[in-house]
């Protein structure tokens, strides 16, 4: 089984809560690393303002479990009542998207995010970083 060593207690909760949802304890380790990356490990505005672990936008076209909406920027993204509702809102957007329950390598995902449009800037330096938040947790 795929354990990792070090989780903080958002990690822990989120991959508590993603594994509960039907992805693997791997994939659910992953989604931790790149929410450790996408929140600059939880210090962000967005994820302390609005509990969002993975940068979730506005959804144009499917059901949300947001609580309301932030601005950041320019940009408009999802606010939650809870990281756990960030997560389920994350398998929502999952199953949405065909997301597959487990990739077999870390990069496997990352590549699978970047044809599905999840991230703006390359594959390569998104990569890196979420590695280096695996890294941590592993």
């Amino acid at each position: 089984m795929f354990r990792p060593k070090s989780l903080n207690n958002t990690q822990s909760r989120i991959v508590d809560v993603l594994t509960s949802g039907g992805l693997s304890q791997r994939e659910a380790v992953f989604w931790a690393a790149v929410s450790a990356f996408e929140t600059g490990y939880f210090t962000s505005d967005l994820f302390k303002l609005a509990n969002n672990c993975f940068g979730m936008k506005v959804p144009q076209r499917r059901e949300s479990l947001r609580s309301g909406e932030i601005t950041i920027g320019s940009n408009v993204y999802s606010s939650y009542s809870s990281v756990e509702d960030s997560c389920r809102d994350l398998l929502i957007y999952l199953d949405s998207m065909g997301y597959p329950k487990d990739f077999d390598t870390l990069s496997m995902q990352i590549n699978f995010m970047k044809a599905k449009n999840y991230f703006e800037i390359s594959a390569g330096v998104y990569l890196a970083g979420v590695q280096a938040c695996l890294n941590k947790i592993l």
